[in-house]
């Protein structure tokens, strides 16, 4: 009913002393040049602020003159991170919730007047799970002139293989 087992076995490489001491040399070596210079790969984050490709969905801006508070974009959203509020004398408005937000976008594709948009921005660090919550005002000022400060430097990030991290400054 079945197969018939096979057991493969792979031969042992009998290397002379001679061959094991070049190559544990080798392995020494290459290990002491990147103890030189080492290749980074890590960004010097907060410091270094990589701005993402075209398209990248990252955190909702609102712009309050389009929207008709129509909810679709409530309605939609698979995580109920998006809600309705009534904003003074206003009609209704969109406020998102950034702890249920998958930013999936179907909110911004489904607003008939384009009154939703994905900012560029990607990494916010928030302080506590109220200041997750966008509503009013906050939900429609644009994340990335909002939370870059004085001391954070933005770069576009290329990957060199001999070099390995490459900062290219933007601004």
């Amino acid at each position: 009913m079945g197969g018939k087992y096979v057991e493969k076995v792979v031969p042992s490489r009998n290397l002379s002393l001679l061959n094991k001491a070049k190559n544990h040399a080798e392995a020494l070596a290459l290990g002491a040049k990147f103890l030189v210079r080492p290749l980074r790969i890590t960004y010097r984050y907060p410091i270094v602020k990589e701005i993402p490709d075209q398209g990248y969905r990252g955190l909702i801006v609102l712009d309050d003159n389009k929207c008709i508070g129509c909810s679709l974009c409530a309605r939609i959203c698979p995580a109920s991170a998006m809600k309705m509020f009534q904003a003074g004398e206003k009609k209704l408005r969109p406020a998102v919730n950034y702890e249920r937000c998958v930013f999936c976008g179907y909110c911004v594709d489904i607003c008939p007047e384009n009154a939703l948009k994905h900012a560029r921005t990607h990494d916010v660090v928030f302080e506590s799970g109220e200041s997750m919550l966008y509503i009013g005002e906050k939900f429609t000022l644009d994340p990335d002139t909002q939370i870059l400060s004085g001391k954070v430097r933005i770069y576009r990030v290329r990957v060199d293989e001999k070099r390995g991290l490459i900062y290219e400054p933007i601004r």
